[in-house]
């Protein structure tokens, strides 16, 4: 089974804000969570007649780290929901969202 995308874009859903501009050889990449809402809503691009809109309803816990670093914010994966015209599912591998490069969701095609 192939676990590369030949090519990838990424857009943010109601916005023109493009995350990831036609990237090529796609099998992982990291993608941010918005921390001022509950929910991260994304369209993965795969042509320009092909697409999937994921939404990923996340816990937003702001904690303080130091004085100089000022408060970070703690985020919990709870549910994925998503549109299958080429994806076939999405599994939650980790729920603790971070920069620890930790693998968080596992799309599968």
């Amino acid at each position: 089974m192939n676990d590369t995308l030949d090519s990838l874009t990424i857009t943010a859903l109601g916005t023109d804000s493009i995350i990831i501009n036609n990237q090529k050889k796609v099998h992982d990449l990291s993608l941010p969570l918005r921390y001022t809402v509950d929910s991260t809503a994304l369209i993965l691009h795969y042509s320009k007649t092909l697409s999937d809109t994921v939404i990923i309803y996340q816990t937003n816990v702001p904690y303080f780290l130091s004085m100089n670093c000022g408060y970070q914010m703690k985020q919990t994966i709870n549910k994925v929901s998503y549109s299958t015209h080429k994806l076939d599912s999405i599994s939650i591998k980790n729920a603790e969202a971070g920069i620890n490069e930790k693998e968080n969701l596992k799309l599968f095609y």
